[in-house]
């Protein structure tokens, strides 16, 4: 929880923002318990596409469930909290676990033509997820070892056009047609949706010593 901190600047809650640069951040504890409570309905069908090959549908699924998580640190309630940590819990059972090591190597340079590269978006954001809910340690650090390696992947990531033709980030003649895909599959202007879950999954386990030890 944020607790008596602003997670903004580090300041006491109720004291004034430090100026300069902030860290962005994405609460969880805040909403209408009723409009949670209605958002939720469909979790459980959605798992289904939690880990298919699409980055949509993967958000789809992952929006959902943060409602659940924000519905559980609006109310305090353990029933809540379960349906959120056991949605992520049935999702993460249909990995074939071996390591963190393991889950890492699925996160390679091939950018969206590879659906791991999706699939490990989607359980990194879980693992972030579970760790906010429970403060689990082995969430943050399966969580802080994924961020790190999408940090040293996303960038060597190709853009694919509408034909599967690669294309370097840095090729500028790419960017000349508003309807190209973007890194994740997507619209290239969707990439900011489709990215989200790697941000507020690095928001959510930042404090950890294992994001820490990850050099994030």
């Amino acid at each position: 929880m944020l607790g008596a901190q602003d997670q903004t600047n580090g300041a006491t809650a109720g004291q004034p923002r430090a100026r300069g640069r902030q860290r962005p951040t994405f609460p969880l504890d805040s909403g209408d318990e009723e409009a949670l409570r209605r958002g939720i309905r469909f979790l459980n069908k959605l798992e289904e596409n939690a880990l298919s090959d699409s980055a949509q549908e993967g958000s789809a699924y992952l929006r959902v469930l943060r409602q659940a998580a924000r519905l559980s640190r609006v109310t305090g309630e353990t029933h809540d909290r379960d349906v959120a940590m056991e949605s992520c819990d049935r999702v993460l059972a249909r990995l074939p676990f071996l390591s963190v090591e393991d889950l890492c190597r699925w996160v390679t340079e091939r950018g969206s033509k590879a659906p791991d590269n999706i699939r490990m978006r989607n359980a990194c954001y879980l693992f972030a997820l579970r760790y906010a809910l429970a403060n689990d340690a082995d969430d943050a650090r399966y969580a802080a070892r994924l961020l790190a390696s999408f940090g040293e992947k996303l960038p060597q990531w190709p853009l694919y056009d509408f034909k599967g033709n690669p294309h370097p980030q840095t090729g500028p003649d790419f960017y000349t047609e508003w309807d190209h895909n973007g890194l994740w599959g997507t619209w290239i202007y969707s990439d900011c949706n489709e990215g989200y879950w790697l941000a507020e999954a690095y928001e959510l386990v930042l404090g950890s010593v294992n994001c820490r030890n990850s050099r994030l």
